[in-house]
Formats: structure tokens, sequence, C-alpha cells
């Protein structure tokens, strides 16, 4: 059975980062909050995901102090002043967030295609690697030990 407070948690977390990271004008590059990332990384977030919880509450305050009915229902301009003002009140509330959104986002394989790049993990394809001059170990191959065999 799922946590209803929890899953509210990963809502508003979600509209939080389509706010910081939203869809490209020309529709290539998607909202974040569109990739699923607020769960993975409400996860990642460990021990500050509180911190967070209070920022998002503290959005949601600001933003019915202003007369919307919610964080979520507000123009991206809105949203934009609304976290402008919450991150004034409270610096450290998005530091660690944005750090690990960007991590995320840039690393999801659909943001990956959409700026060009081959969405695969560097091995076992591998990047071609410059054949270096290994002309100068074989001083090293041919010379004394300097270890004890034990």
């Amino acid at each position: 059975m799922s946590d209803p407070q929890a899953n509210d948690e990963i809502r508003a977390l979600s509209n939080l980062i389509d706010v910081l990271l939203p869809a490209s004008a020309d529709g290539l590059m998607p909202a974040a909050g569109s990739l699923g990332l607020a769960a993975p990384l409400r996860e990642k977030l460990g021990d500050a995901w509180p911190a967070t919880v209070s920022g998002l509450d503290a959005c949601e305050t600001v933003a019915r102090a202003g007369g919307a009915g919610a964080f979520a229902s507000l123009s991206q301009q809105e949203a934009t002043a609304v976290l402008e003002q919450v991150a004034a009140d409270d610096p450290a509330f998005l530091g660690g967030l944005v750090f690990n959104l960007y991590a995320a986002y840039y690393q999801h394989p659909v943001v990956v295609e959409a700026l060009g790049l081959e969405a695969r993990p560097p091995y076992p394809g591998g990047y071609p690697l410059e054949q270096g001059d290994l002309s100068q170990l074989e001083r090293v191959r041919n010379g004394p030990r300097r270890y004890r065999e034990c």
C-alpha cells in the first residue's frame, strides 16, 4: 500500500523540478518532471529530504498567500517568482536539490539523445584511445626488482 503523503510530496517535487528545468520552447528537451525523476531524486536526497519537504511546503504557502490555489497551478513565471522568494528566505533549500536534479536529468537517456549524444555507457563499447609511447617503460621492465616477495 502506498503512502498518500509520500505521493503528494513526489507530485509536489515533480511540479517544482518542472519549474527548475522546464521543457525547451522547441520541444526537444523535456521537462524534468515528465521524465519521472522525482521519486529517484527523493531517494537520492536521503537525509536532506525533510529539508526539501519544508521547502516544498514553503512554496505552497507562498503561492497560496499570493492568491493562487496551489504552486502547481502557477504559470512558469509566477512559479519562478515564488521559488526565488522561498530560496531567498532559505538559501540552503535548493543547493543539494539542484545538484542532484541536474545530475539525474543530464544522465537520463531521453536527454542524452536530445543533446545529440549516444545514450550508452562508456563501457563495454568504450571510447577510442590514442596509443601512447610506451618505450619509456622498457627501462623499468628491464631494471632490478624494487620489491620484496612475501
